[in-house]
């Protein structure tokens, strides 16, 4: 079994997506792995798509989305993706993989231009 802490742990076949939120509280999502190859680019990418849902429950999308008005959505936003991205960044250093990288710069370019 692998592990992989986001801004904590790291131990075999399971990534836990942690993040800290207001009151210092810590919240962790475990992520499987260990069915996968992380060296072929497939399995890379399915990882890359499974840190990127636990990171989207961790860091409250649902609640970024469903803020009521517009400066709070706004706000919800800048929150939303700086854990995001901190979450996911945390997770790869500590998958150590190099197609996993490739794949999050294509998941991550592929965002970015709107996709």
């Amino acid at each position: 079994m692998k592990c992989i802490g986001v801004l904590v742990i790291a131990t075999a076949g399971l990534a836990f997506a942690s993040v800290a939120h207001a009151g210092d509280a810590t919240v962790r999502m475990a992520v499987r792995y260990d069915d996968l190859d992380l060296a072929a680019a497939k399995d890379a990418t399915i990882l890359v798509e499974r840190l990127d849902g636990a990171a989207r429950r961790v860091c409250g999308y649902r609640e970024m989305i469903s803020a009521e008005n517009r400066v709070t959505r706004t706000y919800a936003m800048g929150q939303y993706r700086m854990c995001h991205e901190r979450a996911m960044q945390t997770a790869l250093v500590r998958i150590e993989s190099i197609e996993v990288q490739r794949a999050y710069a294509v998941y991550r370019d592929g965002r970015e231009a709107g996709g």
